[in-house]
């Protein structure tokens, strides 16, 4: 009992020392639905000490999952007005759905082979994937840009300003082997769990050193944009002057590339009669070190700036029409510079996002089973590694509250029912179901589906969409079970 009070006070100054970078609860890219599953080996995903109670083997085959999460969705900010049959865009709307860390964010993940056996207390488990993610967003000094223009409350220019910063966009890919253990500590009620995962980069796009400051004049008669950038860019895949990729099948499923990294998984489980607290950290990595044809695109003749010094309106509208010739040649120049230069002399660093979860469940019988579960995600890892050496705290902490009810309808049918509460985008939504079937109509096949964020079936109306599915084999019964 000491010991599974010191381990969860530790969590919870964890997640104190958290504070200053903690953002409103807000659509994370998974929800552990499987978390307080009875039987299926996918609660290891969420922590490495969750092996199935019903058996004591198991095999994973390949599966998928897609996740998607919005800052705003269709219908935030298009609307329809049937008076006028016009399709209206409240540009206002959309801006107050947007914040610093509400990005676009789209990912996947293939689950190939894996497996798990038990041995008395102790039990090992084994799994490979690739996953890949994008997200795409802005800084807050953009959306204020895009609300209230260059002018503070006051009516004053402001002198400078950062439109585009260096977390503009973030693309990622990589391979994992994962290899993992866990002891139960079956008179303390505690089981811990630990897994060790390989990372091999397929492909990395990052605008770490991307920048566009813009300076107005105090007679607002000069706008100056002070355009920096560097697209840092690496990949298995070699390419030529003309950008054109040089592909192989055997560089994607190679596991043993240059480009590599480390991370680990902390769990445990502590069991009380009926109730069941979890608590796991999910990939603690300095992130993976690009070395494999990483590329640095910079512009052909170094930073550059734009100026404004207004626009000779006659030049531009004639008889009334508008002059696009004049438009287009008026930035032609402006954008010559930008002209794109690559240089292969780079090797760099990129974080994983690192995972928290805290769940805690109460079995009522062996029919239903009620839980809560908290999902949170550091978007820049808990630590991660710089370019010039130094290692750095993760910051954009975002979390959301899922409770769910778990139901073995038949002994070969199991049902998860899910709700998360999310308060993004200054506005509270409290209905975001999800749903988890569980299919094990033998005693060694099963088949496992999971939908969440389907509040609506208006695809305008939905920020956020999570699905999953794969196959298991099970194999020996555990005593538990038995």
């Amino acid at each position: 009992m000491k010991k599974g009070f010191v381990f969860y006070s530790a969590l919870i100054l964890l997640f104190l020392s958290m504070a200053n970078s903690m953002n409103a609860q807000s659509y994370n890219e998974e929800n552990a639905l499987l978390l307080h599953s009875f039987r299926t080996p996918q609660s290891l995903i969420f922590n490495p000490s969750l092996f199935p109670e019903n058996n004591k083997v198991y095999v994973t085959l390949p599966g998928a999952g897609l996740h998607f999460v919005s800052p705003a969705s269709l219908g935030d900010f298009l609307h329809y007005d049937a008076n006028q049959d016009l399709t209206i865009l409240d540009f206002n709307q959309l801006c107050d759905q947007l914040s610093e860390s509400n990005k676009l964010r789209l990912g996947m993940d293939v689950n190939l082979l894996g497996f798990g056996f038990k041995i008395n207390r102790m039990f090992f488990t084994f799994s490979s994937r690739i996953a890949a993610d994008f997200s795409m967003g802005l800084p807050s000094s953009t959306i204020d840009f895009l609300r209230k223009g260059n002018i503070d409350a006051n009516g004053n220019p402001i002198e400078s300003m950062d439109i585009v910063d260096g977390d503009l966009l973030n693309c990622q890919a990589y391979n994992e082997i994962a290899i993992g253990g866990g002891y139960e500590l079956s008179k303390l009620g505690l089981t811990v769990g630990a897994r060790l995962k390989l990372l091999n980069g397929l492909l990395n796009l990052t605008t770490d050193q991307t920048k566009i400051e813009l300076q107005t004049s105090s007679d607002y008669s000069n706008l100056r944009a002070n355009v920096s950038y560097q697209l840092n860019m690496a990949s298995v895949a070699e390419f030529d002057t003309n950008w054109n990729p040089d592909i192989h099948f055997g560089d994607i499923i190679n596991p043993f590339n240059s480009n590599n990294g480390v991370a680990f998984d902390l769990g445990a489980k502590y069991e009380m009669g009926p109730i069941t607290i979890s608590a796991s950290l999910i990939n603690l990595s300095a992130g993976i070190h690009w070395k494999q044809n990483a590329y640095k695109v910079v512009p052909k003749n170094g930073n550059t700036s734009f100026e404004f010094d207004g626009l000779n309106m006659s030049s531009l509208v004639n008889g009334g029409s508008i002059n696009t010739d004049s438009i287009m040649n008026t930035f032609k120049d402006k954008m010559d510079s930008l002209a794109l230069d690559r240089n292969n002399d780079l090797d760099y660093w990129h974080y994983i996002p690192t995972q928290i979860y805290v769940g805690a469940n109460y079995t009522f019988n062996n029919l239903l089973r009620g839980g809560l579960t908290l999902h949170g995600q550091l978007d820049k890892g808990l630590f991660c590694k710089r370019n010039d050496g130094d290692v750095k705290s993760g910051n954009t902490f975002r979390f959301n509250t899922t409770l769910t009810a778990g139901v073995n309808v038949f002994n070969w049918l199991e049902v998860t029912l899910g709700n998360s509460f999310v308060f993004d985008g200054g506005k509270a939504d409290f209905f975001n179901p999800g749903a988890a079937l569980v299919f094990t109509p033998g005693t060694v096949f099963q088949i496992y589906l999971v939908t969440d964020y389907i509040s609506s079936i208006y695809i305008v109306d939905n920020k956020a969409f999570n699905c999953k599915i794969g196959i298991n084999l099970l194999f020996g019964k555990n005593k538990k079970e038995e």
